[in-house]
């Protein structure tokens, strides 16, 4: 999220060189925020409950 201003700012002056170019709003850097809050969330949750499943006797003797 603290890097999201440094983002745009960048992608503008970079785009800024080209005579034709789409512009890009806002929108763009909150969906690549989205979608990595996204993956995120789904790794760490596979992760979680894979532990979970494991009982505890059987993750000691291992």
């Amino acid at each position: 999220m603290l890097g999201l201003p440094f983002a745009w700012v960048a992608i503008q002056r970079w785009l800024g060189g080209f005579t034709e170019r789409t512009p890009i709003g806002g929108w763009t850097l909150a969906a690549a925020l989205l979608v990595a809050g996204v993956v995120a969330l789904v790794s760490t949750l596979r992760h979680a409950l894979a532990a979970v499943r494991i009982r505890p006797a059987s993750a000691l003797r291992e």
